[in-house]
């Protein structure tokens, strides 16, 4: 598994989450780490969503938005190096099984 690193801005929480789906998805197939990804986000609109009292217009709008900015997200992501300022982002587990 490839250790996960973050710039000091980036919310320490979020990094976190990220590396506990990390650990449960090493190993697996990526077309399916993918998948799962895609399917949690889906899943996180929805919840963002209702639990902001928005319905389904605001949800998919949110999608929309979220859609707008991967392309840039995956560039940057692709082309960032490791700078000497990252913050390494604790063992911290997900809880439950992830096998």
């Amino acid at each position: 598994m490839m250790p996960v690193t973050r710039d000091p801005d980036f919310p320490a929480e979020i990094a976190n989450l990220m590396q506990a789906f990390n650990a449960c998805a090493d190993g697996h197939n990526s077309l399916h780490v993918l998948e799962a990804s895609a399917n949690m986000l889906i899943a996180a609109i929805g919840t963002h969503a209702r639990s902001s009292g928005r319905g389904r217009e605001d949800a998919i709008g949110l999608a929309r938005h979220l859609a707008g900015g991967l392309e840039r997200h995956v560039a940057y992501q692709w082309d960032r190096e490791a700078k000497a300022a990252d913050v390494a982002v604790g063992d911290k587990q997900a809880t439950g099984e992830c096998s």
